[in-house]
């Protein structure tokens, strides 16, 4: 992982793992990333996700997201990256289009969530790999399942 400083904005790059980490090879958990400012969503997605057995950390906005994905590993000298990432649109400090140009990362795949079709595509142009409506909770099985998360059934 590099960091380049542009301004104001630090852009983040962790492209250079090798190991993706949906694999997981270590035995933990899967887990996944909610960064979501309404806490009456965040709930909905932890309740649905973690009815698979998988653990949801969440965050309130990609700022905290960002704190989350690079400095609680720097400590730890392990991967604990979240295997797959929901991300909002509209949120403080650093919205979801923002969060995307910083964080560039090949192996954790980042789920667009926004009420906008347009921003959801904003979302997919910046590299986000699917994106759902929010509040269309019914997409969530299918997804976990679509990145390995849970077994197709």
């Amino acid at each position: 992982m590099f960091l380049v400083s542009v301004g104001s904005v630090v852009a983040l790059d962790a492209t250079n793992k090798e190991e993706e980490s949906s694999s997981r090879s270590s035995g933990l958990a899967k887990t996944v990333l909610v960064i979501e400012d309404n806490s009456v969503t965040r709930g909905i997605y932890e309740k649905i996700i973690s009815k698979y057995g998988i653990k949801v950390d969440t965050v309130e906005n990609g700022l905290e997201g960002l704190d989350y994905l690079f400095n609680r590993n720097l400590d730890l000298d392990l991967d604990l990256d979240p295997d797959l990432i929901f991300l909002d649109w509209e949120m403080p400090l650093i919205n979801g289009g923002n969060f995307l140009q910083i964080f560039h990362h090949r192996t954790i795949p980042i789920i667009m969530i926004s009420s906008s079709t347009e921003k959801n595509q904003k979302g997919l142009k910046l590299g986000a790999k699917s994106a759902i409506k929010k509040g269309d909770c019914g997409q969530i099985l299918g997804l976990l399942q679509k990145y390995g998360l849970v077994a197709n059934s």
